[in-house]
């Protein structure tokens, strides 16, 4: 198995001449829920304090949305989030689709984010079985449930290239790829550390001001939250960077297993990831026997 170094240098020769192309990908993905990898954060959550804290952050921007409360953002936020929640999950193999051409020097377009829209069912089961898997391990512990995290980070892809797979069989296949490689693949994360950090500047020097200076114009408060999120030109190169890696790991470790790779019809037979009962190649998310 590869090591984060070599990843990451895979993913800068997948990049090479193709960043304008990933970061627009990247940033549209982002909008609909589809980021696979281990992504930086953004400054939205930090935003919700500066405006818990100083009222005349949220004056300004009700003045911008032309209302007396933040009835219209949360209104327009509740809609993405269901958008998000339904065509999310095929965003992710869309956008699984998209590296891995990147990846094995194929072809990749704009609308390969697009492309597995017309499985989104399969799509919000994926998102929903997996999430419920680590919801699970998550509440036995915190550790098994970040374990599992990375031990289903391969379902988008195996979801993508198989659509005979239910959304279990997947999951199943993920864990079976990832046997014995989830420290590497946590290893590739960690190494986007400084990364990280340095993008977080830009979001964190705005939340300070904002708290910190006495009046601001409207202007400065807007110029300030765009820093805090959409403006934040770090991760517009920090996501696909991270992704490109992501998918080098995966496609080297469907590449090396590939003599093992088993039938839709082995793997619901297979355990399942939740331990207590078995599986039947018929069911959605029934947990089987091995952990």
């Amino acid at each position: 198995m590869r090591n984060a170094s070599e990843f990451r240098q895979m993913a800068r020769e997948t990049l090479r001449g193709n960043w304008k192309l990933a970061m627009g990908t990247g940033l549209a993905a982002s909008l609909i829920g589809a980021e696979i990898a281990d992504t930086a954060p953004n400054g939205i959550s930090e935003l919700q304090k500066v405006i818990q804290a100083r009222p005349e952050v949220k004056n300004v921007l009700t003045q911008v949305f032309l209302m007396r409360s933040m009835l219209l953002p949360l209104v327009l936020l509740l809609i993405w989030g269901l958008m998000v929640v339904i065509i999310g999950g095929a965003g992710q193999m869309g956008y699984a689709r998209f590296h891995l051409n990147l990846a094995e020097k194929k072809e990749a377009s704009f609308s390969d984010l697009f492309s597995q829209f017309s499985r989104i069912t399969d799509g919000v089961a994926m998102v929903f079985v997996r999430g419920f898997y680590i919801f699970c391990w998550t509440c036995l512990f915190f550790v098994p449930g970040f374990i599992k995290t990375y031990s289903y980070a391969m379902t988008p892809y195996v979801l993508m290239e198989h659509p005979e797979y239910s959304a279990n069989e997947a999951i199943t296949e993920s864990r079976r790829l990832m046997d014995g490689k989830k420290w590497n693949l946590f290893c590739l994360t960690f190494s986007f550390i400084g990364w990280r950090l340095i993008c977080s500047i830009q979001y964190i020097i705005p939340a300070v001001l904002l708290y910190t200076q006495g009046r601001l114009s409207g202007v400065t408060v807007l110029f300030l939250v765009g820093l805090m999120g959409p403006l934040n030109i770090g991760y517009l190169f920090l996501r696909p960077y991270e992704e490109a890696a992501f998918a080098a790991t995966e496609s080297t470790t469907m590449a090396s297993m590939a003599p093992e790779r088993t039938s839709a019809s082995q793997i619901s037979m297979a355990c399942s990831p939740v331990s207590g009962w078995l599986t039947s190649s018929s069911s959605m998310f029934t947990p089987s026997a091995e952990a």
